[in-house]
């Protein structure tokens, strides 16, 4: 009995004093223990080591110091360790919050080191609401919605941006200078503008904004690779042209409803007084020498420097103010001719009725 309660006490004794460890004793005895360690006052009663308030890690850097090189030392360092040594690099670290009752809830990053699974091999991954919401390859290239990106920045879904884009030339070829590519991927056929491409060009391109469509098959393949608007930095624009030499200019047909020129000036002075109307003869004489009207371009003139329409129609209204003039200046010819005619016939009639009255007077 006696030896029963000796055994008994001796058992309390020892379950106090596991209980007052303390991380000095644990130190003590070798730096190891299989018990859960807790600092502070308060413990969630699962974790390996509950902290309560923060953790602090001086890497013994001052405002002055370099970005420290990393070594296989971690005396600053959180570290996910390999399960088969400390010197191998497969490590794995997950800090994680939330998740008390369901892991959906869980917002979470991991730091993955060497694998032989490619979503595990060296990348860091964001979650939030227990999934993946963002994640950065070993490579560099950081992925939204997408686990694999092939681009520094690969986004799946849209995106708002408050304040200025900026894209620069690639140094492959800088002479395209910075791009933005609008793709859509249901167009497959050929001639369909599959992939738009924006270019800052310049070089042999010539300096401006050029609007370039592709199709499925592209340069390459033999396909569509054509520029479609040109925006020079002069301010000259060019359709189906890539060096236009005005500030719009069109290599092809224009199909408007309406087309509106403005001039700095118009054909009325025709109609003021002082203008010199040249006479028929010498219209004439002009059209035999020349082939064309007075004041307007000769066919060679045109075939080698374009109709100029605001001028044309200049032109054109002042021929057609000149030939009203001509047909008042004929209209007033022929009523004077009328009225010498009524006048001759008046006077004929007269004449008529006096021979009329001679003739009955010879008769009686």
């Amino acid at each position: 009995m006696k030896r029963c309660l000796f055994t008994v006490a001796l058992s309390c004794m020892m379950v106090h004093s596991y209980a007052q460890e303390t991380l000095q004793s644990v130190t003590a005895n070798g730096n190891k223990t299989d018990r859960r360690l807790i600092l502070g006052d308060k413990e969630d009663g699962k974790s390996k080591m509950f902290i309560d308030g923060g953790i602090s890690l001086s890497a013994g850097l001052d405002g002055n110091s370099d970005r420290p090189s990393l070594l296989t030392s971690t005396i600053i360092e959180l570290r996910g360790q390999s399960s088969t040594s400390y010197l191998q690099d497969d490590g794995f670290l997950r800090l994680t919050a939330g998740g008390g009752k369901y892991a959906g809830s869980k917002s979470f990053i991991d730091l993955s080191g060497y694998s032989n699974k490619p979503d595990m091999l060296q990348n860091i991954v964001f979650g939030t609401s227990g999934g993946e919401q963002m994640r950065i390859t070993n490579l560099g290239n950081i992925g939204m919605g997408v686990k694999n990106p092939t681009a520094k920045l690969e986004v799946q879904g849209d995106e708002v941006v408050y304040g200025r884009i900026t894209s620069s030339s690639s140094s492959n070829e800088p002479s395209l200078g910075a791009c933005i590519s609008l793709v859509n991927t249901s167009k497959t056929g050929n001639g369909q503008g599959r992939m738009w491409n924006i270019y800052n060009m310049s070089g042999g391109y010539a300096n401006c904004l050029g609007f370039y469509a592709y199709d499925a098959k592209g340069c390459a393949g033999g396909g569509m690779c054509a520029p479609r608007l040109i925006l020079m930095d002069n301010g000259n624009v060019g359709i189906g042209t890539t060096n236009p030499q005005s500030l719009l200019s069109v290599a092809g047909i224009i199909t408007a409803q309406r087309v509106k020129v403005t001039t700095t000036g118009w054909a009325d002075d025709v109609f003021r007084p002082g203008y010199t109307l040249p006479t028929l003869q010498e219209v004439e004489k002009y059209i035999r020498e020349h082939q064309h009207l007075p004041g307007i371009p000769s066919e060679a003139t045109i075939i080698k420097d374009g109709l100029d329409m605001g001028d044309m129609q200049q032109q054109q209204m002042r021929k057609i103010e000149e030939l009203t003039l001509y047909l008042i200046e004929q209209q007033k010819q022929l009523a004077a001719q009328q009225q010498l005619i009524t006048s001759q016939q008046q006077l004929l009639m007269a004449q008529d009725k006096r021979l009329k009255e001679l003739e009955n007077k010879l008769v009686k």
